[in-house]
């Protein structure tokens, strides 16, 4: 039981550290016509709206990630890595689920360019997210489908931190965690950028 309550306390600590709403956002601001004054800016959208997101992190996780981490070391503790080497790709690793997390909202946020129901696809992806990423269950639970969870972007955004506190890693298997983060990191993020710029191509032909 111990080991249940670490994983799903560290869930919650990773997923306040790295959840968005950078898709809603952008929606909004096509739909109100703000986005038009944000291209008016120097600095990239992305790179704007990251930063806005990354700033928010402190204020959404004031109050549940204390009470999270005293309940974690409390009540889960013996299943808690102590290898320092691990605590401290923890951050990292937090920091590539974050980026990964977000460029893939980013991408589906510059679908509204396209489409007037982008929520829609936000919701099918918050469905995927939560099966495969291991939000719901330990991957291990999901049977022949953790073979293919393992290898989804998903995997990478919450279970692969979490993996890190959590379980005992040999250092191949540690790599692999990372490298892995920072490959769908890469992914994303030109998945997003490439879906950024034929939306504004869009945007700027009809009038935007």
């Amino acid at each position: 039981s111990a080991d249940f309550v670490a994983y799903f306390l560290a869930t919650l600590i990773v997923r306040q550290l790295t959840g968005n709403w950078v898709a809603w956002q952008i929606g909004e601001d096509v739909r109100s016509g703000a986005m038009a004054m944000r291209l008016l800016r120097p600095i990239h959208p992305f790179f704007a709206y990251a930063a806005g997101h990354a700033a928010a992190i402190p204020f959404r996780s004031i109050i549940a990630l204390p009470v999270a981490a005293i309940l974690l070391i409390s009540s889960g503790g013996d299943a808690l890595t102590t290898d320092p080497v691990r605590l401290a790709l923890v951050v990292p690793s937090i920091a590539l689920a974050w980026l990964i997390t977000f460029a893939l909202m980013f991408a589906i946020g510059a679908l509204a360019f396209f489409l007037t129901q982008t929520m829609a696809i936000a919701n099918l992806y918050f469905a995927l997210y939560s099966l495969f990423s291991g939000y719901l269950m330990p991957l291990e639970l999901l049977g022949p489908v953790a073979r293919i969870a393992r290898w989804l972007p998903f995997r990478f955004m919450l279970s692969a931190p979490v993996e890190l506190i959590t379980r005992p890693q040999h250092a191949d298997s540690v790599a692999h965690l990372l490298a892995g983060q920072a490959a769908w990191a890469a992914i994303t993020m030109a998945v997003a950028l490439i879906a950024w710029q034929r939306g504004i191509r869009r945007f700027e032909a009809v009038g935007g």
